[in-house]
């Protein structure tokens, strides 16, 4: 099996908005190689996109035994405890996130987004500045 290509096909199925289809690759390649994190965080994201929480609790489980092995990753985590509501989570992954990669936008937006929830602007506006300051486009 062609595990770069089969992620491919998965994600062109996921963008799409085909998520069992991506889901049913993503699984295979688990099944041939459980530690694969990129296929970990990717049925993750299905499982927020498709807000199967119970499906996605079992990827959290094993995600929270792994070590932050890209910033997507630990955003991804990031961005599953902030919509269950869990901010002091979603903060820790979005910062394991930023030490992976100091100038994730994603990452200092999303912190924003939890800051703000918890009342703290001044730390939200840093964020957001932080991450158009990375990045222009953002």
């Amino acid at each position: 099996m062609n595990i770069e290509g089969e992620i491919k096909k998965a994600a062109s199925f996921q963008k799409t908005g085909e998520l069992e289809k991506a889901r049913v690759i993503y699984e295979k390649i688990l099944e041939l190689n459980p530690g694969h994190s990129e296929c970990t965080s990717l049925l993750n994201l299905i499982s927020i996109q498709e807000y199967k929480n119970g499906k996605a609790r079992d990827f959290i489980v094993r995600s929270s035994q792994d070590t932050c092995k890209t910033p997507s990753y630990c955003n991804n985590l990031g961005v599953f405890f902030y919509k269950k509501g869990e901010l002091h989570k979603a903060i820790f992954w979005y910062k394991k996130a930023l030490e992976e990669n100091p100038k994730s936008a994603n990452a200092l937006n999303n912190m924003g987004l939890v800051y703000r929830d918890q009342g703290n602007p001044h730390d939200a506006i840093l964020c957001y500045k932080k991450a158009i300051e990375v990045d222009k486009g953002f």
